[in-house]
């Protein structure tokens, strides 16, 4: 089992609101409005301070919308924790930017889903998305806080993931985070998934090169040699807070584990699904040598199966059959 005794990093979902329609969107909330207070949020601070999480990552919907985001950050700041901001650059502002480096925030990532107007517009469902995510990501290079820009490679943009590299570098961002397309279980774009066999080709390609710009999503950055992996973070180090409270293991798995505002996240940390997770004695993972720098994508597996402890259809033995 991997022994951490608390989730370290935790993505928090302040708000379900968004001004764009992405086509590869896992948030089943999307667009309702319903959002805890401020007084509730506080509650969750403290929770997860005492938890001993190191690091929060405030997403959507889109954070910006949310009016209180400010307040958010502070009580977060003020509990010790580190802050990042996930949002598509379209509200980013010089002086949202500046609020943002001067509330404690240390880091902004921004998506871009393409190195053209034509495909990252496709995929996030405006016109113009791609001209304000540009803007976007040259206002916040130009601030003190770690610029990052954040890709999901799909059907639509894999021939561009280079591309989109090289340009996201140009813009300013120090790094590049690649997250694994994962479709809603039962939904239409499950053609936006590539094939195994071509995912990772794509992945590994990057990898040549640009070995030290990339940050490689779970279990991808096991495969690929990178030390100290430990596979699928969901539920062994990572945990994901909805707008309501509700926790999941990942932001993308929609099953929920309790809630913040009536448990407390080592309740929770220590239930039967996070320990399920961390243990890894289910399907083939329970079998192979490498469950523990590995255990397949447990979102994958329930969007593919229903059961978030079945089999990942990427798993590396069924890549290679």
């Amino acid at each position: 089992m991997t022994n951490v005794s608390a989730p370290l990093v935790v993505s928090w979902a302040v708000t379900d609101r968004c001004n764009l329609r992405c086509r590869h969107c896992y948030n089943l909330r999307r667009g309702l409005p319903d959002e805890l207070t401020v007084e509730q949020c506080a509650l969750i601070v403290r929770r997860l301070a005492e938890a001993g999480a190191l690091s929060v990552t405030l997403t959507g919907g889109e954070p910006l919308l949310r009016d209180s985001i400010f307040e958010i950050i502070g009580l977060l700041v003020a509990a010790g924790l580190s802050v990042e901001v996930n949002t598509n650059g379209l509200l980013l502002t010089r002086d949202i930017a500046s609020r943002l480096e001067d509330s404690g925030v240390s880091g902004i990532r921004i998506s871009l889903d393409g190195s053209t107007p034509e495909v990252h517009d496709e995929i996030r469902g405006f016109s113009g998305a791609f001209r304000e995510a540009a803007r976007a990501l040259e206002i916040a290079a130009r601030t003190g806080m770690r610029t990052s820009v954040a890709t999901v490679p799909n059907t639509l943009n894999l021939s561009q993931l280079r591309d989109t590299v090289a340009l996201a570098r140009d813009l300013g961002a120090h790094a590049h985070y690649f997250f694994r397309f994962v479709p809603v279980r039962g939904s239409a774009h499950e053609s936006l998934a590539p094939p195994g066999r071509v995912y990772f080709e794509a992945m590994e390609e990057l990898r040549n090169s640009y070995p030290d710009r990339i940050h490689w999503e779970e279990p991808l950055k096991g495969r690929l040699g990178a030390t100290g992996s430990f596979g699928c973070a969901a539920g062994t180090s990572y945990i994901a807070i909805g707008s309501d409270g509700t926790v999941f293991p990942c932001p993308s798995l929609p099953v929920p584990v309790g809630n913040a505002l009536r448990s407390t996240l080592d309740q929770l940390w220590h239930g039967p699904v996070l320990r399920k997770l961390r243990d890894r004695s289910y399907g083939i993972c329970a079998r192979c040598t490498r469950r523990y720098q590995c255990g397949g994508c447990r979102t994958h597996a329930w969007a593919w199966s229903g059961d978030p402890f079945g089999h990942d259809p990427y798993c590396e033995g069924a890549v290679a059959d």
